[in-house]
């Protein structure tokens, strides 16, 4: 985020906010369609959350289950283990988020 933000904190300020406040649904309609089977829902959703992942930096780190979810037809149990790691991390990113929000003025 610092390279995208050329050091301007009010718009890192901004940018955490809104994944703080975006990334909870998104994983909402990840696992409530998992759940129930709608793969493709969940390919689409991951798909829009990308933008939201790259400004945070974790698309780096999630790129390999990224591109698995988005683009190859896996089956249950390796869906979900990419989904569940796609997951956990963004639950990581947001506690973490919502500490450097408290350290913006």
């Amino acid at each position: 985020m610092k390279m995208i933000s050329l050091g301007n904190e009010e718009y890192e300020k901004t940018v955490t906010s809104q994944f703080i406040e975006l990334i909870p649904e998104h994983l909402h309609v990840l696992t409530s369609n998992f759940d129930e089977g709608a793969y493709e829902v969940v390919r689409k959703e991951m798909h829009r959350m990308i933008s939201t992942l790259y400004i945070m930096g974790l698309n780096i780190s999630l790129k390999k289950e990224i591109d698995a979810i988005v683009n190859h037809n896996l089956n249950r149990n390796d869906f979900e283990t990419y989904l569940n790691i796609v997951i956990s991390t963004c639950l990581q990113a947001k506690l973490e988020a919502e500490e450097l929000y408290l350290t913006f003025s």
